[in-house]
């Protein structure tokens, strides 16, 4: 039994130890998550960070449903923190390159077929 109590109480400190993680459960605990991510980043990393953030944000973000009316503000909101819960600095940073780079490539891809018109 001790033995179980030992192995028990070593996983649930393993399992507290790692990266922090974005909350996106509400808007309160995402601001105090958010926070926390950045304040475990090196300096020149939190802008970053911020940056990151605000790309996967606005990436997920349909201006016509909101036009239209059939999002609203909250909708919008819990649209934010589902897409960004439990994620790391650095899945974020990721994703938000993902993002930069498919980007881009429709951009490209845009351009050369207007070039060819």
């Amino acid at each position: 039994m001790r033995r179980f109590i030992c192995i028990a109480l070593m996983a649930g400190m393993l399992a507290g130890c790692g990266e922090p993680k974005l909350d996106g459960s509400s808007q309160q605990a995402f601001k105090y998550s958010a926070a926390k991510v950045a304040a475990s980043l090196p300096e020149d990393k939190r802008k970053q960070f911020a940056s990151d953030v605000m790309v996967l944000v606005f990436q997920g973000l349909d201006i016509s449903q909101v036009l239209q009316g059939k999002k609203n503000a909250e909708g919008v909101s819990a649209d934010m923190l589902a897409a960004l819960n439990g994620k790391t600095a650095q899945q974020v940073a990721d994703e938000a390159n993902r993002v930069r780079t498919e980007r881009a490539e429709r951009e490209r891809q845009q351009a050369l077929t207007e070039f060819r018109s």
